[in-house]
């Protein structure tokens, strides 16, 4: 029997030992930008509700700002997700919070 039971997307940003911390911030922009589209809000109607500036969120998105985890934090918390680090981990991630 099939459950509607709806699985959180996941959103893994993996840390490789090659990997540049720029990378690893464009990969974070990336998977931010991912979420807000589908979602179907803009990035203006991001900053508006995180009380983040437009310019941030398109450099965030980019991987061109210097992260702010307070910033970071009230994104994830607009688009419904939540960031998970891990002991021992090569990666974050970060889940859709149901």
């Amino acid at each position: 029997m099939k459950t509607n039971a709806r699985r959180p997307k996941i959103y893994m940003i993996s840390w490789e030992s090659k990997m540049t911390k720029k990378e690893s911030i464009i990969k974070l922009g990336r998977s931010i930008r991912l979420r807000r589209k589908s979602l179907g809000i803009t990035q203006e109607e991001l900053a508006d509700l995180s009380g983040c500036g437009t310019a941030y969120i398109h450099l965030l998105e980019h991987g061109k700002s210097g992260l702010r985890l307070e910033k970071l934090l009230d994104i994830l918390q607009v688009l419904g997700l939540q960031l998970a680090l891990e002991q021992g981990r090569d990666h974050i991630r970060i889940d859709e919070i149901i």
